[in-house]
């Protein structure tokens, strides 16, 4: 699975093996068993010798240097009667703000 993180992405080299795999084992059952075999190597090489380079890429950047990140906090304190209404507002806000 390939998800969004900030500006970056994360879990591409685990999708770029689970796509070898997938395309060694259709070379495979296709009765290509000595060519998957030798296809096999290079996926398992690349895989673990990038693995650290990958960490490294990884890291998320500093705090405060990523333009898409949003942090929120609300804290809201009403009465029990008021809460399905307090949500209702809560969930068709405009986000962000207009303004």
């Amino acid at each position: 699975m390939i998800r969004r993180d900030g500006a970056g992405a994360r879990g591409l080299n685990t999708a770029a093996t689970l796509w070898c795999s997938a395309a060694l084992g259709l070379l495979a059952a296709a009765d290509g068993l000595l060519v998957a075999l030798l296809g096999t190597l290079p996926v398992l090489t690349v895989h673990l010798a990038l693995h650290p380079v990958a960490r490294l890429l990884n890291h998320a950047p500093a705090a405060g240097t990523d333009p898409d990140a949003v942090r929120a906090a609300v804290i809201l304190k009403n009465e029990h009667r008021a809460e399905t209404h307090m949500r209702t507002l809560l969930l068709h806000s405009p986000w962000p703000p207009t303004g």
